[in-house]
C-alpha cells in the first residue's frame, strides 16, 4: 500500500512475520496473507515513541493469541467488529505469550523506532 514501508522479517512464536510502518496511527494484523509471510502494521504518525511501541506491543500480543487459540468473537457476530473480541487465556498462559511477543518486540523496535525518527524529523522540519 502507498506509503507503506517494510522494516523486516522477524520471529514472533512459531512464525516469521513482517513488520510494516505505516504513514497513519493505529495498527492492524494480518495472520492469513493470501501470499507470503504473516504482516503487522503499525502507524508512526504520532510525536510520542511510546506511543507507536504500544501498537507494536498490543498486535504482537495479539498475534500470539490468534496463534495460540486465546482469541475470540462472541457467538454469531456477523460484523467482525474488533471492539467486540474476547481473549480468554490462563495466568500460565501469559508467560507463554509474553515470551513469545517479547522477543518479536525486542527485535522489531529497533528499526521502527529508526525509520519512526528519521521520518518524525522530516515532518518536524516543514
Amino acid at each position: 500500500m502507498k506509503g507503506e514501508k517494510i522494516l523486516g522479517e522477524f520471529e514472533l512464536g512459531l512464525r516469521r512475520v513482517k513488520l510494516i510502518a505505516m504513514q497513519e496511527s493505529g495498527g492492524s494484523l494480518t495472520c492469513l496473507p493470501k501470499s507470503g509471510s504473516a504482516e503487522i502494521r503499525v502507524g508512526i504518525k504520532t510525536n510520542k515513541w511510546h506511543e507507536c511501541l504500544s501498537v507494536l506491543m498490543h498486535e504482537s500480543i495479539e498475534f500470539v493469541c490468534i496463534e495460540m487459540g486465546f482469541r475470540f468473537y462472541p457467538n454469531l457476530d456477523m460484523s467482525r467488529d474488533s471492539n467486540r473480541l474476547y481473549f480468554f487465556f490462563q495466568h500460565s498462559d501469559f508467560s507463554e505469550i509474553i515470551a513469545r511477543a517479547g522477543e518479536f518486540v525486542a527485535s522489531a523496535s529497533k528499526p521502527l523506532k529508526k525509520f519512526w525518527r528519521k521520518e518524525n524529523d522530516k515532518s518536524n522540519q516543514s
